[in-house]
């Protein structure tokens, strides 16, 4: 570290310790009204389904359907929380502000890792969400809401550590090889159609690779490397218990220990709403012209977008003793 260097961090440290050191972000809130309801529902039916459950059948109709079961944030800043309107300007009281000499973007173009880009994440579940949620549990006979607490990679070591994360997803080392790699190229190109291949898991398509689960992205792209972070963010909540497999199966959910990329899509919200779907793997190249990374200070809000089965009975639910 220069002397110059050294100034400027001592200068930050002071001014923190004596002052508010608060994330600068996007202080207005994301509402219900940024979210696409009806241009990324896109609803399917397919006929007679069939419920069991231990002596007890149900009868209904299957649909297929996609829904918003989380907003996940990707920011420079830390603390910088767009989907509750806590920004951490003048006046917000709301928890202790993190050290923004900790995390943030002194981890960038680190010379003896070559281009890279982090990302903090947050997922958060805001009000209007967890109702579409509740709506579509009582439609489909199942829960498929999941753990709402928040999650802060602020607070987890293993996503600014990736020896850590090596620890803590082992299977980056089943990935690191020359043959997953070169699969990773069929991976990027069928992404770009909406197509990502579920088996290379841990591919990202045009992202890069989904190994180490952190916050240290391979790419000096700035949009890129928010959205591979807020990918890798998916990966977690599936971990976690806060985001549920509702697609492979009609009658109940599961656990999703492993992403299947092919049952989530992005909206983005912040700094500007697009009111059309990211693909997990589609290059930046085909959505990035209607962002604008120079608001917000580099902070990027994400709608996630989950692909759901139900059987659903309606007012002609028929629960009856199976025979």
């Amino acid at each position: 570290m220069n002397t110059f260097s050294r100034y400027a961090l001592a200068i930050i440290v002071v001014t923190c310790s004596y002052t508010k050191c608060y994330a600068v972000c996007c202080n207005d809130k994301i509402e219900s009204d940024d979210v696409a309801w009806d241009e990324l529902k896109e609803e399917e039916r397919h006929g007679q389904c069939t419920c069991y459950y231990g002596k007890f059948t149900r009868q209904g109709t299957l649909y297929t359907f996609w829904e918003p079961v989380r907003i996940i944030e990707t920011t420079k800043d830390p603390n910088c929380m767009m989907a509750e309107g806590k920004g951490g300007g003048e006046g917000d009281t709301e928890g202790d502000p993190t050290d923004l000499t900790t995390y943030g973007t002194e981890h960038d173009n680190d010379n003896s890792e070559g281009p890279t880009t982090f990302f903090n994440a947050h997922i958060t579940t805001p009000s209007f969400i967890q109702d579409s949620l509740s709506e579509n549990n009582t439609r489909c006979w199942h829960t498929g809401t999941g753990d709402t607490t928040d999650y802060l990679s602020e607070d987890d070591s293993a996503w600014n550590d990736e020896a850590i994360a090596a620890v803590m997803y082992p299977l980056v080392f089943t990935a690191n090889n020359y043959t997953s790699v070169m699969l990773c190229m069929l991976d990027a190109t069928a992404s770009q159609f909406g197509f990502p291949i579920d088996i290379f898991y841990w591919c990202m398509g045009s992202w890069g690779s989904t190994y180490p689960i952190g916050g240290h992205v391979g790419t000096n792209e700035l949009i890129t490397g928010s959205i591979a972070a807020a990918a890798r963010a998916i990966y977690i909540g599936g971990r976690t218990g806060r985001i549920l497999d509702t697609a492979s199966y009609y009658c109940y959910n599961f656990p999703m220990l492993l992403w299947i990329k092919s049952y989530f899509k992005f909206q983005p919200v912040k700094p500007t709403t697009r009111k059309s779907a990211i693909y997990i793997g589609q290059s930046a190249v085909l959505w990035e012209s209607e962002l604008n990374a120079s608001t917000c200070n580099d902070n990027f809000a994400w709608v996630l977008w989950r692909k759901r089965s139900c059987c659903d009975s309606g007012s002609n639910s028929n629960t009856s003793n199976r025979h």
